[in-house]
């Protein structure tokens, strides 16, 4: 049987909305759905939080997630990659524990509408596939389709952002090819993708997840988007 940790990568900081992760959402803090997801799923033998905050791990572990071990500060600034933050929980799992995963799903706190069967679905077509990474991802729709966006210069001039295509052929939304787009819901790899670092460049396969579930809180504006769905 595949070892499959679960691993959500929640540090203090936060520029945009103050204490972000543990921010009420829904009557509970942010990361507490994250967790209840992951223990929903029948996939994860696993499931830990890897914080630099005393706040955070408290919290995380009231709601039923282990905390192995506190991630140095400089693990866990604004430019921090998921790559560091990630190796650095394996190397600490297999020195305290001897514990080596086969797989990494890496669960954001910022999504609290996934569940465990999202979670299982994207487990089960990654340990179905030869990729080196599973990643969610959502259809561009209409308005925010990239063949009708444009860069504009300081004169305010416009140019095509997708160069090469007769944009009078696709006037109509209905007419624009499907493109989708990450939504960080679920990103799954290979042990040794994060050792080599293949995290973003590795074989990619891919699960299409709706925009009901893919929500994604990283302004105040999302933030009070996504409570507004909560009420419906």
């Amino acid at each position: 049987m595949k070892k499959i940790l679960a691993i959500t990568l929640a540090r203090a900081g936060s520029k945009r909305i103050k204490k972000k992760n543990i921010k009420q959402f829904n009557g509970k803090p942010l990361i507490s759905h994250t967790i209840k997801a992951a223990l929903e799923s029948k996939k994860i033998n696993r499931y830990i939080v890897s914080t630099d905050s005393k706040e955070i791990a408290k919290i995380s572990k009231f709601y039923g997630a282990e905390i192995p071990f506190m991630r140095p500060i400089e693990l866990a600034k604004d430019n921090t990659s998921d790559f560091l933050a990630l190796k650095h929980a394996l190397e600490q799992m297999n020195n305290i524990y001897n514990y080596q995963p086969d797989i990494i799903v890496n669960l954001r706190a910022t999504s609290p509408f996934r569940n465990g069967r999202i979670i299982d679905r994207a487990i089960n077509k990654f340990l179905s596939s030869k990729a080196d990474l599973l990643r969610t991802v959502s259809k561009v729709e209409g308005v925010h389709h990239p063949y009708w966006m444009y860069k504009i210069n300081k004169n305010d001039y416009a140019n095509q952002f997708v160069k090469k295509i007769n944009i009078n052929a696709y006037y109509q939304s209905q007419k624009l090819p499907d493109i989708y787009r990450l939504n960080g819901l679920v990103d799954i790899y290979k042990r040794e993708s994060i050792y080599k670092n293949k995290i973003l460049n590795g074989k990619m396969i891919t699960l299409v997840t709706s925009d009901s579930i893919s929500h994604d809180i990283d302004t105040i504006s999302d933030f009070k988007f996504a409570e507004s769905l909560t009420k419906k």
